[in-house]
């Protein structure tokens, strides 16, 4: 078995794995464009490389504004997110305790 660090590409013998680590939350973004009409046209435009809308990207299910993750108007899941952000260590604080 042969691994490169910076590769996330895994060699065994004549198979190649591929890996890729996303957060959970990227299914629940994906998901909340369906309902979304106009960012369902970014997306496609962004799919087919015939899009005027500039600074949006499209990348693993994922879209972006000048690298921003774009989600839609989904109350529940822009909840959620924002707590999950807000409750890490990195992006927020973990309890009143740790604030100082």
């Amino acid at each position: 078995m042969k691994h490169n660090n910076s590769n996330p590409v895994i060699t065994v013998g004549e198979l190649d794995v591929i890996t890729s680590v996303l957060p959970a939350w990227y299914e629940e973004a994906h998901a909340s464009y369906a309902k979304e009409s106009k960012l369902q046209t970014i997306i496609m435009g962004k799919m087919m490389g015939v899009t005027g809308d500039i600074g949006y990207t499209y990348a693993e299910s994922v879209l972006r504004y000048k690298d921003r993750i774009m989600v839609g108007q989904d109350g529940e899941f822009r909840t959620k997110l924002v707590k999950s952000v807000h409750d890490s260590y990195v992006g927020g604080h973990a309890s009143i305790q740790t604030t100082f």
